[in-house]
């Protein structure tokens, strides 16, 4: 039996809590998968809740693309959109990768081409160093950067990934970065404050890098809302990576899903919430086991933060 037919196969029995019979032959997962199979599902089935409980706040009525509320001619009254994309490829103290740049290249590309974003607000940073680095998060969070008030902030990481076991803290490794000095590394806590600081309405960090789940920390409930504009004006903190606490590999599947579903989505408005819905089982099928491991993509709000109940990040089409 193939890992997707275990996988499929567990998820029906824990919706229906059966095992199911097809043509009176019971379908039978190996036990030396078990534990594999559970593990992940769980974290699955955890971030598809969260997914299906920002989707279901829209509470939209299923009509066809030519009349759907996201192609109203009413257009919601939104601010600047920036962007802030960090890719990191050759390294001083570690392993060069081959994709970030380029992976960087492509997003900034369809952003700007088929999304209102400016190129003048997008900052890309390509082999930055610790303060390189540092000093941006600076002027994005600066309490009198009167850019960001209200505006919305996209924040791109490509590079390597890594985790303090003592300290149970993932971290961004800069250019100049060493595991070995906490110093030249990024922490995920340092990056929650930064963000915390960020005037921006809405905020969406997007992360393709290694052990990038501890920043996926949520405290925030839910409300139902019913309208684009009353889910915009709440401010969002929401935070997208590649991998849980697991190595990524440099070839990047998440990237290329998320570039494929941004260039194909024909819709005015798409939520954060919905594009990883896209994404989400391509991306968890297809991308390579490291370290004998499932990668599975991860989609959350990001917890002491600023995010407001039920807030979401729209990409807005021109």
């Amino acid at each position: 039996m193939n890992r997707r037919k275990v996988i499929l196969s567990f998820l029906l029995f824990i919706s229906l809590n059966v095992f199911c019979q097809s043509e009176g032959e019971t379908i039978k997962i190996p036990r030396s998968e078990l534990k594999e199979v559970y593990e992940m599902v769980k974290s699955y089935k955890d971030s598809l809740r969260i997914t299906k409980d920002s989707l279901n706040q829209c509470q939209l009525i299923q009509i066809d693309e030519k009349s759907s509320l996201l192609e109203s001619s009413t257009l919601m009254n939104v601010d600047e959109f920036h962007a802030l994309i960090i890719a990191v490829e050759n390294y001083d103290n570690l392993k060069n990768l081959r994709y970030p740049i380029e992976d960087g290249s492509k997003l900034k590309e369809i952003l700007i081409s088929d999304y209102t974003f400016k190129s003048e607000n997008i900052e890309f940073l390509k082999d930055p160093t610790k303060i390189e680095i540092d000093n941006i998060l600076d002027w994005y969070s600066n309490e009198t950067n009167k850019e960001m008030i209200n505006s919305n902030l996209l924040i791109f990481y490509a590079g390597h990934g890594g985790l303090n076991v003592r300290l149970d803290d993932g971290y961004w490794c800069p250019s100049d970065g060493n595991p070995d000095k906490q110093s030249s590394l990024l922490r995920n806590s340092s990056i929650r404050e930064y963000i915390k600081l960020i005037q921006a309405r809405n905020i969406l960090l997007i992360s393709d890098a290694c052990w990038a789940g501890s920043l996926m920390r949520s405290t925030e409930d839910y409300v139902k809302i019913n309208k684009y504009q009353d889910i915009y004006n709440l401010s969002s903190r929401i935070y997208m990576s590649s991998g849980v606490m697991s190595e990524v590999p440099d070839k990047s599947t998440f990237m290329s899903q998320l570039v494929l579903a941004l260039k194909n989505n024909k819709h005015k408005y798409l939520s954060a919430s919905k594009l990883f819905s896209i994404i989400s089982e391509d991306v968890l099928f297809q991308t390579p086991r490291t370290e004998e491991k499932n990668v599975i993509p991860q989609c959350s709000y990001i917890g002491d933060s600023g995010h407001k109940k039920g807030g979401d990040f729209f990409f807005i089409k021109r």
